[in-house]
């Protein structure tokens, strides 16, 4: 079975480095042995790695526990833009110095912080859900050898994708229902905000005069990202 691991790396290696041979992947069992993360940040460096927001919350309760502290934490991890998850992250420092400091020690901010993900991967999810959803549906198959499992996948796959093309197709509207409330969601939002014309294509939005924001809507930038 271990052999059969090893080769399922070596081709995912593979994927992203054309030129990898046996000597290549001669370290593999030790990564292995230092844990999944470390193999795949030096396999696949270029891939996002993060953290489920709900276990970092869990982990940092059980040491600092209370309402307030997890309330703070999930400020800092829903912030959208840099400066206001550095405000949140000092309000955190100011209610209670060890918990700050377990959260600096434990993760980077980009591992589990929206205003430090990368813009490309266009998914700001805090959660793991999706895999663990997807780990509960393929148990039937995670105790067979490589090419099992991996049939069991693609029928659950093939099945899934089915499923939603199914209930999408009695849908009206072009966008997807979830992605229409998140939508609602934002303009109301956006009563609370108003824009001041500046010069070409930029303005300064503010919030009830709490927060300002350069926006161009030529080179679609603001300063809230």
């Amino acid at each position: 079975m271990f052999e059969y691991y090893l080769k399922f790396v070596f081709d995912l290696h593979k994927l992203y480095n054309e030129e990898a041979t046996k000597d290549s992947v001669k370290n593999i069992p030790l990564l292995i042995l230092k844990g999944l993360q470390p193999a795949v940040e030096e396999l696949i460096p270029y891939s996002e790695h993060r953290f489920c927001a709900r276990h970092l919350h869990n982990n940092l309760t059980r040491v600092y526990p209370g309402d307030a502290i997890k309330d703070m934490l999930w400020k800092c991890a829903k912030a959208t833009y840099c400066n206001k998850f550095e405000a949140k992250l000092k309000n955190l420092r100011g209610f209670d110095e060890g918990a700050y400091n377990w959260l600096q020690s434990s993760a980077s901010p980009e591992h589990w912080s929206k205003s430090y993900f990368r813009e490309d991967t266009q998914c700001d999810i805090l959660l793991n859900n999706h895999s663990e959803v997807f780990n509960k549906n393929i148990l039937a198959v995670r105790s067979k050898f490589i090419p099992g499992l991996l049939e069991g996948i693609r029928m659950y796959l093939m099945l899934r994708l089915q499923k939603q093309r199914q209930w999408i197709s009695r849908k009206k509207r072009r966008i997807c229902p979830h992605i229409m409330k998140r939508l609602e969601k934002l303009k109301n939002a956006s009563a609370m905000y108003y824009a001041s014309y500046s010069r070409g294509r930029k303005f300064q939005v503010t919030q009830m005069d709490m927060e300002q924001f350069a926006l161009d809507t030529q080179d679609r930038t603001c300063t809230c990202h």
